[in-house]
């Protein structure tokens, strides 16, 4: 936002585009007695389902847990995890490839815990789209944003039609 606010980018900000920014500020995983994800309600279209599925498998299965743990025992190497994360994302090599094997763990899960072939399809497609090529979905609404200079009106049929 501070490089948008000072020219650097394809338009300059409005203060319709900082009163929107506003409104992400906040934590997307909060303890209150339960653990609220946030993130999952905010995936475009049927998305929600394939986050929703490996959420519940790495925090539910004993089996998935374990394998999140062994492949995020790597963050504790960078300085500060939870910053790297909020600024580099899966551009980050460690990072992505915690993320990468919790979701390949999580993925190698569904079937045995029940999980019916569409939401299996929908957890395989996320994965592949994002995860296994060190993207997430807010990648897709940067490269518009840098097309199009807005992510207020996606073109029909997507972000990337």
């Amino acid at each position: 936002m501070r490089d948008w606010l000072r020219g650097e980018d394809p338009r300059a900000a409005t203060l319709r585009d900082v009163d929107y920014h506003l409104t992400t500020l906040f934590p997307h995983v909060r303890p209150r007695g339960f653990l609220e994800l946030r993130v999952i309600d905010a995936q475009a279209g049927s998305d929600w389902e394939a986050v929703a599925a490996m959420t519940a498998t790495l925090v539910d299965d004993e089996r998935v847990a374990d394998l999140a743990a062994d492949a995020c025992a790597p963050l504790a190497s960078l300085p500060n995890p939870v910053s790297a994360a909020a600024r580099d994302g899966l551009a980050d090599p460690v990072i992505a490839a915690a993320a990468l094997s919790c979701a390949e763990a999580a993925l190698g899960a569904l079937d045995r815990l029940g999980a019916d072939g569409e939401t299996m399809t929908r957890t395989e497609g996320f994965v592949e789209r994002y995860t296994a090529r060190g993207r997430c979905p807010a990648d897709d609404w940067v490269e518009l944003w840098r097309r199009t200079g807005s992510y207020f009106d996606p073109p029909e049929g997507g972000l990337l039609s």
